[in-house]
């Protein structure tokens, strides 16, 4: 039997459910960024070797970070496929199935025999499987902001989707402190061995977590709501029914805006976060001399600072202004943090590569917390779940996905550093501008279900 809600216990469990609802959000988007994270690093340290092993050097790493590309390509079919799911069967039981899927994706990765084993199929294998995770995980960010937002009371919708966003930088100090205790603990040739597959096989563990924690939260009550006003309407019987557009459809024919601001919006975060989570971690070791405990206890640290800072920029972005202020400044400081970021770097000063590390994390934070209420508030109940995976996808596989690999491109020709650079500033930059088309009020929830935008310019 449910609990009643004018008990006193059911009152503190009704008050209590935005909080359950944002730490069940959090748990799978840390599952997310810890298996998207350990996969980045064995991109730049052992796939080369473990997997492409008949190749040149350059042209391993560029196709080592081009599997790590194949994960964000097969993200928008997985936004389209759960997309569609979550807004049909509901956000809950979507997000059950992502999770469990990509965990058991994850193991297996762990468990792959070699290319020194079974030759050619080990990076067939090794795609599939990369693609298949991808799928998974392109469902499951779009579904934990709707979790999170739709339980927030009114006025808080940045704030829960900060709860949520602190997911993130777990998930990237969890990942790296894992390697970085292997690393310390088992040597060089071991760790390319058997050592890179424990994270993996481990993912196993905050796969039963989240999976306990997410059974425990109801559907999102804003979804329920819709569910039980469409079950209420009843077409008189000689009308002949009207057939259902598919979400993705719909959305990107009513609301082709809102998804280009969603998709430009993201990009900049996304460039932030996955240059530094996987090509610095190749380049800074194997360019610059730094070893792999160095690099890898910046980035942690770095993200134990941005998961400190992402509750107090989500609570900014409920503040009048508070989200466009968050995009635009936020986004240009992030765009500066790119400027001094390989020079600091290639120093093979330790303390400014923290440096460098740190400042970058830091903004890339601040743009990319409030970022699920926002680009989810671009659009109605209806086409919610789809249209806001959808944006976030396609933003994160041209800012995060390709970025490695064009960065890998760009320091083979003569450009080197300058021409990832600037590459790297236009992203930001541009992504900042996106920032400025947000106007001054922020959308309280319930957003209506109509086109809606998420503030009126002044």
């Amino acid at each position: 039997m449910s609990q009643d809600v004018a008990s006193p216990r059911g009152e503190q469990t009704h008050k209590a459910m935005p909080n359950r609802a944002a730490r069940a959000s959090a748990i799978g988007t840390m599952l997310e960024w810890y298996e998207f994270g350990i996969y980045g690093v064995i991109a730049a340290l052992v796939l080369n070797d473990a997997f492409f092993p008949a190749l040149d050097p350059a042209v391993g790493l560029i196709l080592a970070f081009s599997s790590f590309a194949v994960g964000f390509i097969a993200r928008p079919l997985g936004a389209i496929i759960f997309g569609h799911l979550g807004d049909r069967w509901g956000r809950k039981n979507t997000l059950i199935i992502t999770l469990v899927m990509t965990g058991i994706v994850t193991v297996l990765i762990g468990l792959l025999p070699t290319y020194a084993t079974i030759g050619i199929a080990a990076p067939i294998m090794l795609v599939t499987l990369r693609f298949l995770q991808g799928v998974g995980l392109g469902g499951e960010w779009g579904g934990a902001v709707l979790l999170s937002v739709e339980h927030a009371p009114a006025g808080s919708r940045s704030k829960y989707a900060g709860i949520m966003a602190v997911g993130v930088p777990l998930g990237v100090l969890l990942s790296n402190g894992v390697f970085l205790l292997i690393a310390l603990f088992v040597p060089e040739e071991p760790f390319n061995d058997w050592g890179w597959r424990i994270p993996f096989i481990a993912s196993a563990v905050i796969l039963g977590i989240g999976l306990w924690i997410r059974l425990k939260v109801p559907e999102s009550p804003e979804f329920s709501a819709r569910k039980e006003e469409l079950a209420n309407k009843e077409e008189p019987a000689n009308k002949p029914a009207k057939p259902k557009k598919m979400p993705l459809s719909e959305a990107i024919s009513q609301y082709p805006v809102h998804i280009l601001r969603g998709i430009l919006l993201i990009v900049g975060s996304a460039a932030g976060s996955y240059i530094t989570l996987t090509f610095v971690l190749n380049w800074g070791t194997a360019n610059v001399g730094y070893s792999v405990p160095e690099v890898l206890g910046a980035i942690c640290l770095a993200a134990g600072i941005w998961a400190l800072s992402a509750p107090l920029w989500g609570r900014h972005g409920d503040k009048p202004g508070g989200m466009r202020r968050l995009f635009w400044w936020g986004g240009l400081a992030r765009t500066v943090a790119f400027i001094p970021f390989f020079p600091l770097m290639a120093s093979g000063n330790v303390f400014l590569l923290y440096v460098a590390i740190i400042f970058l994390t830091l903004f890339v934070g601040a743009t990319q917390v409030p970022a699920g209420a926002a680009i989810s508030s671009l659009f109605p109940m209806k086409v919610r779940y789809t249209g806001t995976s959808f944006s976030y996808q396609v933003g994160t596989i041209l800012g995060g996905g390709l970025t490695p690999v064009l960065a890998a491109t760009i320091m083979a020709t003569d450009l080197g550093i300058t021409g990832v650079t600037m590459m790297l500033i236009s992203i930001s930059f541009a992504s900042a501008l996106v920032g400025l088309s947000f106007g001054k009020n922020t959308v309280d929830t319930p957003v209506p279900e109509a086109e809606i935008k998420l503030a009126e310019h002044s």
